[in-house]
């Protein structure tokens, strides 16, 4: 996904990746991309009132993010789990960070501050403008969008065979070592051109179409 985040950067477009709790604990690998001091601060700070919002509701994030789901799949800890969400940032320099549901002001890459639940998530990126919401899950996940079409990619070989028919790409010949990352980014590039002109997504298939206007929680 990172592959293709950057592919789309390079050839004038504009990317957003988000979920604030999916950060925590690499925060300080992300500001060394910012594009000046000021989104730097702004990463940093967007963590802090996350962790301080936790604190504050007596919330433990160790069961929060990673979720139980997560924790059974073989992550231990929040910074485990966020090296691992911060690649699908891709590589390049991030422009700023962005509200909730807000517009990103110009081309390039860009952090939306929001809570880690799908829905909400899909949603805000549909209200910020995203024309396509590429969604990576491990154990699958039916959900979709009402306007922005959701291709969602794994890297599980059993998510993608026993949940076929909710994976738009399979790229779990990674973890096999049958293919590269640079061919399974070719993969997913192909795979988002052909629902730009017009292919329908596995979740419109299926008619999921959930959405949730109001961001709740973490």
């Amino acid at each position: 996904m990172g592959y293709a985040v950057d592919h789309a950067i390079e050839n004038g477009g504009t990317a957003i990746f988000s979920e604030t709790t999916e950060i925590i604990g690499a925060e300080h690998i992300l500001a060394k991309r910012t594009a000046s001091k000021e989104v730097t601060s702004k990463i940093y700070e967007s963590t802090r009132k996350n962790e301080e919002m936790a604190i504050l509701n007596g919330v433990d994030l160790v069961g929060t993010n990673p979720v139980p789901d997560n924790i059974k799949g073989g992550l231990s800890t929040i910074e485990e789990k966020s090296l691992g969400s911060i690649l699908k940032s891709g590589t390049t320099r991030i422009m700023d960070v962005i509200d909730y549901a807000k517009t990103p002001p110009g081309k390039g890459l860009y952090f939306m501050d929001s809570p880690s639940a799908a829905t909400e998530v899909s949603t805000a990126l549909m209200a910020s403008g995203c024309q396509l919401i590429l969604f990576s899950t491990g154990n699958g996940n039916p959900m979709g969008n009402p306007i922005s079409p959701v291709v969602k990619v794994t890297g599980n070989p059993r998510t993608a065979k026993v949940l076929k028919l909710h994976i738009d790409v399979d790229v779990s010949d990674i973890i096999t070592g049958d293919t590269s990352i640079r061919e399974a980014g070719e993969r997913t590039i192909g795979s988002v051109e052909k629902v730009i002109n017009g292919k329908m997504t596995r979740a419109e298939i299926l008619r999921h179409y959930e959405y949730s206007p109001v961001p709740i929680g973490l």
